[in-house]
């Protein structure tokens, strides 16, 4: 058997292969198992022992690996493991692709049969078991419900992400990018907040439960419209958002031929996994960060001036000429930490 690791990246597919090739074989067949995915070698012999005693807490696909360990101990013949290089693949690879095509045509429902539970240990090793760990586990079965105000939000970023990228991310490529070390740590906060649609602006005051002059405040003091972040950060007329997206356009022009995409909610929080190409259409790895890192610092700027404005001023605007030399500050900063930090 041939399991082709770079052909599907999902590690899962490695051991469904190793799975199902094993009940196929029977239980008194020898199995010679031919892959490049070495990590799964690893879990499967040298790392199986320390994986089980902390509950298979740190691995991916844990209940497929624990279906593939109790399989291959119900395995009376012998079972071997080889670690192929580059030039045993070939052969295997066409093999391997002649069966997937053949594979997809097949819609019949996979039943596996079930496998004794003395055969794959359940839970963690007392003896072994840390704070950590047991910690992890218990995150592990919780039961997690999606928030319908971050489901929305997170639509709108794979939306656009893919729009810019041609394919769509994953929940977990979007979250991750959220973090990247590129923030400081109140702006990664201030991007998880709005990925959550967890600050309390817009909607969260326009409920009937509220006082009537807390709803006053569900609605934008210049122009009336709803008051989310959304409008807070694109679309009031208020001093401040404009004119900061304005500068940005006027510095992109400046710097690149590449058109400076249009800003909504959705391309704000996935700048940090939007990739820009240049005026040939490749990736460019320095427009991408340049684009990440003033459309991040462009949005945690806005919401700065707007609670300023709202919170310590009594909603009075800001001067245009204020903002202008606070975003050009800003900017300032960002580059000189952005400089320090590259030549560590």
């Amino acid at each position: 058997m041939w399991v082709g690791k770079e052909n599907d990246p999902k590690r899962g597919s490695d051991l469904l292969a190793i799975l199902l090739t094993s009940i196929k074989a029977g239980t008194r067949t020898p199995l010679i198992i031919n892959t490049r995915a070495g990590d799964v070698i690893a879990s499967l012999t040298d790392e199986l022992k320390e994986k089980e005693d902390s509950g298979f807490v740190n691995s991916t696909n844990s209940g497929l690996l624990r279906m593939v360990v109790g399989r291959l101990r119900m395995h009376a013949a012998p079972v071997s493991f080889m670690d192929l290089d580059g030039s045993q693949v070939s052969v295997l690879e066409r093999k391997a692709a002649s069966l997937a095509k053949g594979a997809i045509r097949n819609e019949r429902p996979m039943v596996l049969p079930p496998i004794p539970t003395e055969l794959h240990l359940t839970g963690a090793k007392l003896s072994k078991i840390t704070q950590s760990i047991a910690y992890r586990n218990i995150i592990k079965l919780r039961c997690v419900h999606d928030r319908p105000r971050t489901e929305k939000v997170m639509e709108k970023i794979i939306r656009r992400v893919k729009e810019a990228n041609s394919r769509s991310p994953s929940r977990k490529q979007v979250w991750s990018s959220l973090r990247s070390k590129d923030f400081s740590k109140p702006l990664r906060i201030f991007l998880w907040k709005c990925a959550h649609d967890a600050y309390k602006v817009g909607t969260y005051w326009d409920k009937q439960s509220m006082d009537p002059i807390l709803r006053e405040q569900s609605r934008c003091k210049h122009d009336g419209e709803i008051d989310s972040m959304e409008h807070i950060l694109t679309k009031c007329e208020c001093v401040g958002q404009e004119l900061v997206w304005e500068s940005i356009r006027n510095m992109w022009k400046n710097r690149t031929n590449v058109m400076f995409p249009e800003q909504c909610m959705g391309s704000i929080l996935g700048s940090p996994i939007s990739v820009i190409k240049d005026e040939d259409g490749r990736p460019s790895q320095g427009l991408t960060r340049l684009y990440r890192l003033v459309v991040t610092e462009a949005a945690s700027f806005v919401w700065a001036i707007r609670c300023e404005r709202v919170i310590r001023n009594g909603d009075e605007p800001h001067c245009r000429v204020e903002v202008a030399n606070r975003w050009t500050a800003a900017l300032g900063r960002r580059a000189e930490l952005i400089t320090q930090s590259d030549l560590k």
